[in-house]
C-alpha cells in the first residue's frame, strides 16, 4: 500500500473470503483468515520481518471476512493474508477504505523466491539423533546444487498427524562423501514442531541438507520447504509455482477511496505466520 504523501492516515482494511467454500473430496468448509500489516522502506517483498515493522496483525478466525481500522505513518507498507491451514488453494479479497485525500495506491509485490518441496521420514535405521553421535551420520541427506550464488531459506515442519512432541533441528553443510566430521554452515534451532535455517549458497557446489531428531529409531514424517533466490537443482524435490495476484482495480465511494485487490492464498499458507513467530 503505497502513501505517497507519508502523512499519518487511518484506514480501514477487510480481508474476504469468497461465496464459494474450499472442496476437500465430498466435505465443503470456510478456512481461518488473518493478515499482517508492515511498514516497509523498500519495495521488494522480504522472507521475514522485524516485529519493530509490524502496525496491525489480525489472529486467524474463523469466519467469512476480518477487518480492523489501522493507523498509518508510512510512505510504503505491505499487507500480507495468509491462511490456517497451509497447502489449501483459497481466493481471497481484499478491500482497504482510504480518505479520498490519501491519494494511495495498492500494488502488487511479485514473489521473488523459487519454492521446492521435500518431504521425508525418520525412521528405524536412519533416525541417529543429533551431532556428533555415532549415530549422526546416519540421519537422511537431501543432496543438492547451488548453480549461482544466492541466499536460501529452509523451514522444515513435522507432518500434521504426528501428535508427541519430536524435537528436531536441520543443517545446511558443503556436500562430502561422508559425514564424518560435523561443520555445518548454517543450523537450525532444536524445536518442534518446525525450524528454520537461513544461509548463502556459492555458485557451481553442491550442499546437503541433513535432517535431524532427538527420538532415535521413531518413525517421524517431516516436510521441508526451501526458499531461493536463485533456481536450485535439487532431485525429488517438488517446484511449487507461486502464483501471482489477480489485476488490481478501484472504484469511488461518497465518502471514502475504496482499493480492492484480488488474488490466491496457494500453497504457502501460512509458512509466513509461522516465520515471524520465530522472531
Amino acid at each position: 500500500l503505497r502513501n505517497p504523501s507519508g502523512k499519518p492516515y487511518r484506514i480501514f482494511i477487510q480481508l474476504q473470503q469468497p461465496d464459494s467454500r474450499v472442496r476437500v473430496g465430498k466435505m465443503s468448509y470456510d478456512l481461518s483468515l488473518a493478515y499482517v500489516f508492515f511498514k516497509a522502506e523498500k519495495e521488494n517483498r522480504r522472507m521475514r520481518y522485524n516485529t519493530a515493522d509490524l502496525v496491525s496483525r489480525h489472529q486467524p478466525i474463523l469466519a467469512r471476512y476480518i477487518s480492523s481500522d489501522i493507523n498509518i505513518t508510512e510512505k510504503l507498507h505491505h499487507v500480507i493474508p495468509y491462511t490456517s491451514k497451509a497447502g489449501t488453494p483459497l481466493e481471497y479479497i481484499i478491500t482497504i477504505h482510504t480518505p479520498k485525500q490519501a491519494h494511495m495506491v495498492l500494488e502488487e509485490v511479485p514473489f521473488p523466491y523459487h519454492v521446492y518441496e521435500l518431504k521425508g521420514a525418520w525412521a528405524k535405521g536412519c533416525a541417529g539423533g543429533p551431532p556428533p553421535g555415532a549415530g549422526w551420520a546416519t540421519n537422511p541427506i537431501h543432496r543438492f546444487q547451488s548453480p549461482k550464488f544466492c541466499d536460501i531459506s529452509v523451514f522444515i515442519q513435522l507432518d500434521p498427524a504426528v501428535k508427541e512432541k519430536v524435537s528436531m533441528s536441520l543443517a545446511l553443510l558443503a556436500d562430502v562423501p561422508k559425514l564424518s566430521e560435523y561443520k555445518p554452515l548454517a543450523q537450525a534451532a532444536w524445536c518442534t514442531p518446525e525450524s528454520t535455517l537461513d544461509g548463502n549458497l556459492e555458485g557451481g557446489r553442491s550442499y546437503m541438507l541433513v535432517p535431524c531428531t532427538r527420538t532415535p529409531d521413531a518413525f517421524v514424517p517431516y516436510r521441508m520447504l526451501i526458499f531461493s533466490t536463485a533456481s536450485l537443482d535439487i532431485p525429488d524435490a517438488t517446484y511449487l509455482p507461486v502464483g501471482q495476484n489477480a489485476p488490481l482495480t478501484e472504484s469511488t465511494l461518497n465518502r471514502s477511496r475504496s482499493l480492492f485487490s484480488f488474488g490466491k492464498v496457494g500453497r504457502l499458507g501460512n509458512t509466513f505466520r509461522k516465520s515471524m513467530k520465530k522472531k
